[in-house]
């Protein structure tokens, strides 16, 4: 059976994976994620590591009021070509206030490094921070990965990675997306540049097999339906695989949209910031 997108015009798919189509403006939602993340950075002391020799090789970490004994590794989004850690640590405070750490890790943008390389580079990153967290006080039992949009492909590729998942118990993913053939025929990937042979080997949907760590998967109500559709479809085929503990359904949030819904990560009265804090055990 053809895929829903392959009988879409260029019009079509071009706005089914934009969701900036679903707001008047993404630019408030932007602008607030640098100016949370501006005021964690001071409000908590944000400490910087370097986790590898490339000129974006870095991690924020954001410590929590003493004692830490958790920690959320987030990978911000941006169609791997915008965003960074100085707009990514805008959930910091509120994690802090339940006791929870946060690290960011940079990686480098396309065009100036391949999608390829960011996977990597991303999993180094994680691993890192796994490695790194005992010194921080944190508990290894107790690491959550999160990643939103772009971040929450990346992040699914890490629990693909049998060395970066054992680091961590799972992952919260936010308005993902984890078939990447579509993007192939629209203006995300004049950046990206992937051939459809690329999009299908870093795939998440296309790599699923046994032995996952669990998830939990999200989407706003106000997304574009391919966004609805790629995250339903990847919720069920993890569930399918028969990782323990991950929910069979993806959450489809009322009142949320593709931008405001990753500010739910720390918010304890929100259906997102509820299962990151629940799988913390905060």
């Amino acid at each position: 059976m053809a895929a829903p997108y392959s009988e879409m015009d260029p019009e079509t798919l071009e706005r089914e994976y934009s969701p900036s189509t679903c707001v008047p403006s993404e630019d408030p939602y932007l602008a607030a994620y640098a100016t949370r993340t501006a005021h964690a950075r001071e409000a908590l002391g944000v400490q910087e590591y370097t986790y590898g020799s490339g000129a974006d090789d870095l991690v924020d970490f954001y410590p929590a009021p003493s004692p830490i004994s958790a920690l959320l590794i987030f990978i911000h989004g941006g169609y791997w070509q915008a965003l960074g850690r100085a707009d990514s640590g805008f959930m910091a405070e509120d994690l802090a206030g339940h006791g929870i750490a946060t690290a960011v890790p940079e990686y480098t943008l396309c065009p100036h490094a391949t999608l390829m390389e960011i996977v990597q580079q991303t999993r180094r990153a994680v691993r890192f921070v796994c490695n790194q967290a005992p010194s921080w006080g944190i508990d290894a039992r107790r690491i959550l990965l999160a990643g939103h949009s772009a971040g929450a492909h990346l992040a699914a590729m890490c629990l693909l990675d049998p060395i970066t998942a054992a680091g961590v118990q799972g992952a919260v993913l936010v308005s993902g997306v984890y078939d990447l053939e579509p993007l192939v025929y629209t203006t995300t990937n004049d950046a990206v540049g992937l051939s459809i042979d690329e999009a299908r080997r870093l795939s998440p949907l296309r790599l699923i097999g046994p032995g996952l760590r669990p998830i939990a998967t999200f989407v706003g109500r106000n997304e574009p339906s391919e966004f609805h559709r790629q995250s339903t479809e990847f919720a069920a085929a993890w569930a399918g695989s028969g990782t323990r503990n991950s929910a069979e359904a993806c959450v489809i949030v009322n009142d949320r949209n593709h931008f405001d819904l990753p500010m739910d990560l720390g918010a304890s009265n929100t259906v997102v910031g509820h299962a990151c804090l629940t799988a913390l055990g905060a």
